[in-house]
């Protein structure tokens, strides 16, 4: 049962204090290292990599590799390496690891922006990269860039919404939840559109995880390739209307294990990304999609069994990562989100 409001004065709405847990002054992105709460696919095995590779043959004209949130930068290394006349950029809000700042890569190594996006709502002026950093990349004279947003979106906040009353549930610093204000109208024709009603006779059918935030970013990045062209790349953790969590699915990982999903500064909060409203927002902003599958579906695609070593104890080891990348329960619901942009006159 959640509590009332006036209970617990610090508390506020889960995506202001997901954000604040996250990447406020004291929060865990500020210092932490991905590899610190949990493995990444690219870390797993090459062949996320070699599926980027793959679908960069397939785009001849791009000459740049644009990724938000690279975090540790695994997948930014791994494509320096095998594509040595690749430029590649990585944008986080934290500088860049010493491992890929321009060191131990085969070829221009890779630079390195320190931004961040951030989502100020429906109507609020102050949506988009705080320090303007990144829109600088994106102009007439930028080459055509492969844009990636690889466990990206998954990480910006979300509105959690409770459907008895349609009002947002809160949170406070220790993880207890209570219900507030009533849902902003955005956030209702949201989850109208995008989240089916919940079962009342289902036990757990008690949220509504709002992606504005998420929706609003991508179109954001679309708008950003529209300037130069190419190709918008999202893989991430996912689901469709068809498919959505009845409980939701925000959670907390430490340490390398899920953890109960409190804003206290000192764990991962995450939640899957509502795949088809992030495609819909990208064709809104004059998008083309190219293809929208499930993770086992593109490693297929564009790292198939070519892709595998040929000594046996390397192509055993290639075989196994392959299995953990496609697993159902962990790296198989990933969806990879392909999106083209044209480049108009600016």
């Amino acid at each position: 049962m959640l509590s009332h409001a006036c209970s617990t004065p610090v508390a506020g709405p889960w995506a202001e204090m997901w954000e604040r847990a996250a990447t406020g002054p004291a929060g865990y992105w500020r210092a932490h290292g991905v590899a610190e709460g949990f493995r990444t696919a690219p870390a797993t095995g090459p062949q996320v990599a070699a599926a980027v590779a793959a679908l960069l043959d397939e785009h001849p004209r791009i000459a740049r590799v644009v990724e938000l949130g690279a975090g540790d930068g695994e997948l930014l290394t791994a494509l320096a390496r095998s594509s040595p006349g690749l430029s590649c950029l990585g944008v986080d809000l934290r500088l860049a690891p010493t491992r890929v700042a321009g060191a131990g890569v085969d070829g221009p190594g890779i630079g390195w922006v320190v931004d961040r996006w951030r989502d100020a709502g429906t109507g609020s002026p102050g949506s988009g990269w705080e320090q303007g950093r990144v829109p600088a990349l994106f102009g007439p004279a930028a080459p055509p860039t492969l844009l990636i947003a690889h466990e990206w979106l998954d990480e910006l906040p979300v509105t959690v919404l409770d459907p008895d009353g349609w009002r947002r549930v809160g949170v406070g610093p220790t993880g207890t939840e209570l219900l507030l204000e009533p849902a902003a109208p955005d956030e209702l024709a949201w989850a109208e559109r995008w989240w089916p009603a919940p079962d009342r006779s289902a036990a757990g059918s008690r949220r509504v995880e709002v992606g504005t935030s998420r929706d609003r970013a991508w179109a954001d990045a679309i708008r950003l390739l529209s300037r130069c062209g190419g190709v918008a790349l999202a893989v991430d953790y996912g689901h469709t209307r068809d498919t959505r969590p009845a409980d939701g699915s925000l959670r907390a990982y430490a340490g390398g294990h899920r953890v109960a999903a409190v804003p206290d500064g000192r764990r991962n909060l995450t939640c899957d990304v509502a795949v088809d409203a992030v495609r819909a927002a990208g064709e809104a902003a004059g998008a083309t999609t190219l293809a929208d599958l499930s993770q086992r579906e593109a490693l297929h695609r564009w790292a198939g069994p070519d892709a595998l070593p040929q000594r046996p104890l390397a192509r055993l080891a290639a075989r196994s990562a392959a299995a953990a990348l496609t697993a159902p329960t962990g790296f198989g619901r990933y969806r990879w989100l392909l999106q083209a942009r044209d480049r108009v006159g600016v």
